[in-house]
């Protein structure tokens, strides 16, 4: 029986229904366009980004930039050519690959006849010059700043990228007032999106100038705020609840095959290969689909309100003018035969999945140890920087504790990460302004123990058998810090069990060509160019930098990748499936877990492993 008419979850039905037959009927000219850009993008357009960027490196004698050179980076002739390039690289995705989805859906609206993909990439960078002007400014500020931070409105693939590092959120989330002003930002940003959200369909499709764009944008979204819903935000809540759905539905798939053949490794390694092989596809072939679904249904939207404004209506009839295509390219022949496409990738699947399955074999019998760093010497479970933090770190197998030491006003070396004692230990002076006795005065909140000198904690992981990884820390790390450091790691026979670390590269590069026998790291949260080309022995790199690439990259150079501050198991998982040397901790007792039981994987379960992180 038919609902009443005024049902409003048949109207909404409906209105889902007929968006997924309208999204269906593009989808070819979708898949093909996204094939072609990003084939163009990845054979192309970024390895000439990456050799232009590796000369100007070299031009300058470096090989990697990182947050520490970055300032002296960027206002040297090379930096200043990088940013322009990098800007041209980042209006580029927006251009061709956010607006020829924009250019492909408003033609479509009017049932027009596809344009070839070289006349919608003509038309896309003709349309480059509307982003000049007034409002450039702003228009930047809604591309780099409020999309990534809110997730409301369009992005390319290039800027899903962009996110704060996991120990600036980390910080965030982990303080009251830091959190609430953040919520505030995310907010008024949210809502500036949401006004801008049509300005790049009123460039594509109505040829708006940069500032006329984002004016009409701010009118048509305030005055009619319910057409932005219902068009546009409704069914992308919508997709991404299907997109979930259908994810939830393909583990559970898998979990079922997996236990069903546990313990049957000749026929597990090559199906769990298989599945692995078909996930990835599967999630390329997704990722294909987010930006042309949301580009129709802003333009749609953008379109709707237009013809609902009695002063605009007139560019609601708009639409890109282009000659059609004359014949049928070899991405279109493909991506119209959905079957024989998927057929042919189960195919190869199947054909490289027995071969994948059992060379897991030899790759669980070479890997690596993973090895785990009690952050500030025993983490979270221990009081920060202290002999009792060491003794957890010791309880809890700990390959390796981190410590931070600063120089006090007459000399000597304490223990201690901020610039005063003001959190740890209720005293608002740096180090540097106290003496050694005024600072053995301190007690640390949360237990009876003192604030200990760098000698009294190297004594006592010598005594416990433990290496330690000593950060220069603060203002007093200098030249001066690393000769004392390591005269004192010498007399006290550690100096081959201690690793000297900074987040200052200029005091490593020092460590490295004046005492070359040291062991040294360097960390660093950003980084552009080779990391594995960096000056030290250990490369300590931010959770976010820590990609597939990066941990290769380091690999490959004889180095070692320590990934700091990681505080989540399935992040845990993840890298030491990845190959990281070393993760860095403030969760010591779930990392002990997470990598004992990483160390007896078998190959079956570290495909499992790879199959669900």
């Amino acid at each position: 029986m038919t609902p009443p008419h005024g049902n409003r979850w048949w109207a909404w039905a409906r209105a889902g229904r007929t968006i997924a037959a309208d999204f269906w009927r593009v989808l070819p000219q979708f898949i093909a366009y996204e094939a072609v850009t990003r084939l163009l993008m990845g054979a192309a357009i970024l390895p000439a980004f990456s050799l232009v960027t590796a000369l100007l490196l070299r031009s300058r004698g470096e090989a990697t930039i990182t947050n520490a050179t970055l300032g002296g980076f960027l206002t040297s002739w090379q930096g200043i050519v990088f940013v322009l390039l990098l800007l041209v690289l980042v209006v580029w995705g927006l251009i061709v690959e956010l607006g020829g989805s924009i250019t492909i859906a408003a033609r479509n609206r009017d049932a027009t006849a596809p344009a070839s993909y070289g006349a919608i990439l003509r038309h896309c960078v003709n349309r480059a010059r509307n982003l000049l002007g007034a409002g450039a400014v702003l228009l930047l500020i809604y591309v780099l700043v409020a999309l990534p931070l809110t997730g409301v409105g369009l992005n390319t693939s290039l800027l899903d990228r962009i996110a704060i590092p996991q120990f600036v959120s980390a910080e965030i989330f982990g303080t009251p007032t830091l959190l609430a002003a953040y919520v505030a930002v995310v907010v008024v940003l949210g809502v500036f999106a949401a006004l801008l959200s049509y300005t790049f369909p009123l460039i594509m499709v109505n040829d708006l100038a940069v500032w006329p764009a984002i004016t009409t944008s701010l009118r048509l979204v305030r005055r009619q705020p319910g057409v932005w819903l219902r068009r546009y935000l409704a069914p992308t809540v919508g997709f991404g609840v299907a997109v979930g759905a259908l994810v939830g539905f393909w583990f559970g798939f898998v979990a079922v095959v997996l236990h069903l053949l546990n313990g049957r490794d000749a026929v597990l390694l090559p199906v769990a290969a298989f599945l692995l092989l078909l996930q990835q596809g599967v999630a390329l072939f997704g990722s294909m689909l987010v930006i042309p679904f949301g580009a129709q249904r802003i333009t749609d939207a953008c379109a709707t309100a237009l013809a609902s404004d009695p002063e605009l209506a007139a560019l609601a009839d708009e639409s890109p003018q282009l000659p059609p295509r004359t014949r049928a390219s070899l991405v279109d022949r493909l991506v119209n035969r959905p079957g024989r496409l998927g057929l042919a990738f189960v195919g190869g699947a199947l054909v490289l999945a027995l071969p994948l399955g059992y060379a897991f074999n030899d790759l669980i019998a070479e890997r690596t140890q993973v090895n785990l760093v009690a952050h500030r010497a025993g983490g979270f479970a221990a009081p920060e920087n202290t002999l009792a933090g060491l003794a957890y770190a010791v309880q809890q197998r700990a390959d390796l504790v981190e410590v931070d030491v600063q120089r006090t006003a007459d000399g000597h070396y304490v223990l201690n990460h901020d610039t005063t004692f003001a959190r740890v230990a209720a005293d608002d002076r740096p180090a540097s302004a106290m003496t050694l006795a005024e600072v053995r005065a301190l007690r640390i909140q949360g237990s009876d123990e003192g604030v200990p000198t760098l000698e009294e904690f190297l004594t006592a992981a010598k005594a416990a058998g433990m290496p330690v990884i000593i950060e220069l820390k603060g203002a007093t790390a200098d030249e001066q810090m690393a000769r004392d450091v390591i005269a004192l790691a010498e007399r006290l026979e550690v100096l081959d069990r201690v690793v000297l670390m900074s987040l200052d590269y200029a005091l490593v590069q020092f460590i490295e060509r004046e005492h070359s026998r040291v062991i040294t790291g360097f960390a660093y949260f950003l980084s552009i160019g080779d990391a594995g080309a960096l000056a030290s022995d250990y490369v300590l790199l931010e959770e976010g930098e820590a990609t597939w690439e990066r941990l290769t990259d380091i690999t490959l150079s004889g180095k070692k990748s320590f990934v700091w501050t990681v505080n989540d198991d399935a992040t845990m998982r993840r890298l030491a499936v990845r190959g990281a040397d070393a993760i860095i901790t403030d969760e010591v007792s779930m990392a002990r877990g997470v990598l004992d039981a990483n160390a007896r994987l078998s190959s079956a379960e570290l495909l499992e492993e790879l199959l669900f992180r």
